[in-house]
């Protein structure tokens, strides 16, 4: 089944399988969902290592504002079901590793 990413995402068929591979791994969260689930909609503050804290809202119709992180990236396809003070590898666009961590998430 495919997700139908478009040219938007960094790397279409990378994302997909990153998605269906985190879909395979997936359990169903608990109603409500909880507060500290990395989820769409919700505001979230990260960092990377050795960066500074930074946060946007997930969502998944990417759009042009800067505080959207969308899921068809790998920042947004990566914190997707993360919890906060999770720790997570990164894939970067430039094909290093980094280290992915949430440091909050807020709204419902």
């Amino acid at each position: 089944m495919s997700l139908g990413l478009t040219a938007e995402c960094p790397n279409p068929a990378l994302i997909e399988g990153f998605l269906h591979h985190k879909l395979r791994l997936a359990r169903p969260a608990p109603e409500p969902t909880p507060a500290n689930l990395v989820v769409a909609g919700r505001l979230v503050s990260f960092m990377t290592h050795g960066g500074r804290a930074r946060s946007g809202v997930l969502t998944f119709v990417p759009d042009n504002d800067a505080g959207c992180i969308p899921v068809t990236s790998f920042l947004g396809a990566t914190m997707l079901g993360m919890q906060k003070l999770q720790r997570a590898p990164l894939l970067r666009e430039d094909g290093w590793i980094d280290t992915l961590i949430v440091l909050d998430v807020c709204g419902a």
